[in-house]
């Protein structure tokens, strides 16, 4: 993480920026290079089963259709048509790969660092650019975001929110952006920009290859709480109990009361924290493997039976 945000701390971050205020740190030439060079890139390509909407084109914030590009052999396998690709993004599409922090390494290892130091999921997406359209327009997103330069340059125009922390099914209740930017710049090769949930902001390449990297943090919301909390009150009979449509307004005023009383029985100092423990629990384990050695024979103490060369 610090050396993600470097010059600036974590505690930094966390204090004066997380869910607060967009961010732009100057990075050096190369400080990203090493998470996904180009070459790594064809070679994922190449190699990997993907599809649409995994692996998609956009050009001007429309989608172009997977067909073009991609050959679907049955159900469950597909492959990319290089050609068609390339000719897709030669004209001006931007080529985006979804959680590419399952793929390749060095990216995966930044989202576990990630994880662990924000206590939420992490997904990686990428974002590979060539010629000067947009790949989305003036849009926000439901999640915070770190924009990591990997190659090349892109400008980007940061445009400030309209609807403090929006859910991702509110796209309609903030659909009117701010007229003038806040803030427009370009990033370049190790820049890393931060943009938390709800803020608009646009990025148009400049007629080069750039790619950068984009870390969605998908942090829990007050919304995701209550509905763990719903699933809670089930314990009481009050609240599995029918709802007196067929009663008396008092029937009703008397039920909601006795809701309510379950309700703040149920609403202890310590609920956030079991909330927590709930969301690490469930939580998805990344997968490691250590082969061969991991599935040998374990070797018990004082074991000395193995093989030795003399």
């Amino acid at each position: 993480m610090h050396e993600v945000l470097a010059p600036l701390t974590e505690r930094q971050f966390l204090s004066q920026y997380l869910g607060q205020q967009f961010l732009y740190v100057k990075g050096s030439p190369g400080k990203f290079a090493g998470l996904l060079p180009w070459s790594n890139l064809n070679e994922i390509q190449e190699h990997h089963d993907l599809d649409a909407p995994r692996l998609r084109l956009v050009c001007e914030g429309k989608a172009i259709p997977a067909e073009s590009f991609i050959t679907r052999r049955g159900r469950s396998r597909s492959r990319l048509r290089a050609a068609d690709l390339t000719t897709h993004v030669r004209e001006g599409a931007t080529l985006i790969l979804d959680s590419i922090d399952e793929i390749q390494q060095p990216i995966t290892a930044l989202a576990e660092q990630l994880e662990q130091s924000f206590g939420t999921r992490v997904q990686i997406n990428m974002y590979a650019g060539w010629r000067t359209s947009r790949g989305f327009d003036l849009h926000w997103d439901g999640h915070d975001v770190l924009i990591l330069q990997v190659a090349g340059r892109k400008k980007w125009g940061i445009y400030g929110v309209t609807r403090e922390y929006p859910l991702p099914g509110d796209k309609e209740l903030a659909k009117t952006p701010p007229s003038e930017p806040l803030w427009e710049g370009l990033l370049e090769e190790g820049d890393l920009l931060y943009i938390p949930r709800g803020w608009w902001h646009v990025a148009v390449p400049l007629d080069e290859p750039t790619l950068h990297l984009t870390v969605g943090l998908h942090h829990a919301t007050g919304a995701d709480f209550m509905e763990w909390f719903a699933g809670r009150l089930r314990s009481s009979s009050i609240v599995r109990q029918d709802l007196p449509r067929l009663g008396s307004p008092q029937d009703r005023r008397e039920h909601l009361e006795r809701m309510r009383a379950a309700i703040l029985d149920a609403w202890t100092p310590e609920l956030l924290d079991e909330y927590f423990e709930y969301r690490d629990r469930r939580a998805s384990i990344r997968p490691h493997f250590a082969f061969p050695a991991s599935a040998g024979r374990p070797r018990l103490p004082g074991d000395d039976r193995g093989l030795s060369v003399k």
